[in-house]
């Protein structure tokens, strides 16, 4: 783990001159993803980490990382992923910074290959496999419609609706993807589930717009 020694702290060590860390699931899933997707700013990092845990919650009762989610102004965000880019940075990851507007930086990641050696059984990667193939080429605007239109969310944006209330920086449930008929999932099935690839492009956009607009006519604040 980092070293901590008197007047300096592992926050203000620079990149390169860091204990490297013992990794977690998150430090896994991340630099996997990188791996496959260079460059990848982290608003869409950030969604597919969401989408690979949602699907394993979804098939085997736990997320596959362990990490916590919260709602962003741009959806879920894992709580961790500041400290997954801060530990990796400089030996498994390259992370860089770019103004890209007058209020707005764009934080994009580059893997080192070799650093890492993600352990995943063979389901865990199915489901990698399946929301990277799938998810990763979209535009972030389309990634971001389609987890708009995933179970958690939509219950997120049904409560800010009926409540003309923001919930960003609240806990995300994930729960709320399972189905009410416990027959219907199967955690010892091999085949992945692949909800989230057929039916969760929905017409997010359009309640999204409904939000809003109770929002504003409740006087309150669009996030």
């Amino acid at each position: 783990m980092y070293a901590r020694q008197a007047g300096r702290g592992a926050d203000f060590a620079p990149p390169g001159e860091r204990d490297q860390v013992e990794p977690t699931r998150l430090h896994e899933l991340s630099y996997e993803l990188v791996l496959r997707c260079p460059g990848i700013g982290r608003t869409k990092l950030a969604k597919l980490l969401y989408l690979v845990d949602l699907e394993h919650f979804c098939l085997r009762g736990v997320t596959l990382t362990g990490a916590a989610y919260v709602r962003r102004q741009r959806g879920p965000m894992p709580v961790a992923l500041y400290d997954v880019e801060r530990d990796l940075d400089g030996w498994a990851l390259r992370v860089t910074s770019e103004q890209v507007g007058p209020t707005h930086v764009e934080i994009k990641h580059w893997a080192i290959e070799g650093k890492l050696q993600p352990s995943f059984d063979a389901r865990e990667r199915e489901i990698i496999d399946l929301i990277a193939s799938t998810y990763s080429p979209l535009p972030l605007k389309d990634l971001l419609r389609v987890v708009y239109d995933t179970e958690p969310m939509r219950s997120i944006l049904a409560i800010e609706r009926d409540s003309a209330s923001s919930l960003v920086g609240k806990p995300i449930d994930l729960s709320s993807c399972w189905s009410s008929d416990e027959s219907q999932r199967d955690e010892e099935s091999a085949e992945i589930d692949e909800t989230i690839a057929s039916v969760h492009l929905g017409e997010t956009v359009e309640r999204e717009s409904e939000r809003l607009a109770t929002i504003s006519l409740a006087g309150g604040r669009a996030t």
